[in-house]
């Protein structure tokens, strides 16, 4: 299994990124996604043990635009 995790957050947008990202510089927004992408997390995890899959995460990749 491999987790990717998109953080699309950057004070400005850029003509050429082709990836979504909202262009903000409020702070709790930001908190807020965060702590909703480590709750699902946890709630994928927890779902995954109770359903007896034995699956294991080979990578995890993590996009973060670099304008922030």
């Amino acid at each position: 299994m491999t987790i990717y995790i998109h953080i699309p957050f950057c004070i400005k947008k850029c003509n050429y990124c082709d990836f979504y990202s909202i262009s903000t510089k409020d702070t709790s927004l930001i908190k807020k996604y965060i702590d909703a992408v480590k709750k699902e997390i946890v709630l994928q995890a927890e779902n995954l043990k109770k359903n007896n899959k034995n699956q294991s995460i080979s990578s995890i990749f993590i996009l973060k635009l670099q304008n922030l």
